[in-house]
């Protein structure tokens, strides 16, 4: 199975809440094996955490090894 990497584009809404544009998750329907489910879990709390934090702008969540 091939890494998942994910493109998280934060932003802030009218209203100053944060919310995030996410580019490269699997389809819906998508075969995981349990690393990649890991791994997709691992990528999207991080990316979570950061956009709590105020992040704001393109960042990259690539794949851990």
């Amino acid at each position: 199975m091939q890494p998942i990497q994910l493109t998280v584009e934060h932003l802030h809404g009218l209203d100053g809440k944060p919310f995030m544009v996410v580019e490269g998750l699997p389809r819906l329907g998508a075969k995981l094996d349990p690393e990649q489910a890991l791994q997709l879990g691992r990528q999207l709390i991080q990316a979570a955490i950061v956009a709590q934090q105020g992040e704001r702008g393109i960042r990259i969540y690539p794949a851990e090894d």
